[in-house]
């Protein structure tokens, strides 16, 4: 965790892991999540670059990611999901879904459900917590994923965790 309100970064060294630099939000509190595997040894560098003395707390947790949105299909119900790495997508096959979908996530990240038609679908539809319905047909495939890519969620609740919903209601 830290109190600074910069960026954590990565050297090219840890480039196998994925990690690229993340933005640090308002929050007091920032965790950078990244797969690893047991046995291996991470460094993790930290610097400040404010003008004051600042105080940094290092922890480890491991933890088991959500196993959700990994090309399961989706045709009925509701199903919970979390992005939680950076970079991370989620993907259902709505194929032999009907109905609407409901897309709801109300944490500290902008995730977004993009609808695709097909794969060479290059305009899909956008569902966010704003505009959270849509009809499900003619979709094919169904992605959530942050919208630049660039933040994920903790395993903690709230932070990254959605749910997608689908039901005979139409949107309002």
């Amino acid at each position: 965790m830290s109190v600074a309100r910069n960026w954590f970064g990565a050297y090219p060294e840890v480039a196998p892991l994925g990690l690229r630099p993340q933005g640090i939000t308002t929050d007091p509190g920032v965790r950078l999540n990244f797969r690893g595997q047991a046995g291996q040894a991470y460094y993790l560098r930290v610097e400040n670059y404010a003008l004051a003395e600042d105080r940094v707390n290092l922890s480890a947790t491991g933890f088991v990611p959500n196993p959700s949105g990994k090309g399961e299909a989706l045709t009925s119900g509701s199903v919970q999901g979390a992005i939680e790495f950076v970079g991370e997508f989620d993907r259902y096959d709505v194929s032999g879904a009907g109905g609407y979908l409901r897309f709801v996530y109300a944490g500290p990240l902008d995730l977004v459900a993009l609808l695709y038609n097909g794969p060479d679908d290059l305009y899909p539809r956008v569902l966010d917590p704003v505009r959270n319905c849509a009809p499900v047909s003619p979709a094919t495939l169904l992605v959530v994923r942050d919208r630049g890519l660039a933040r994920a969620g903790f395993d903690e609740e709230g932070s990254g965790r959605y749910t997608l919903e689908l039901s005979s209601t139409p949107c309002p």
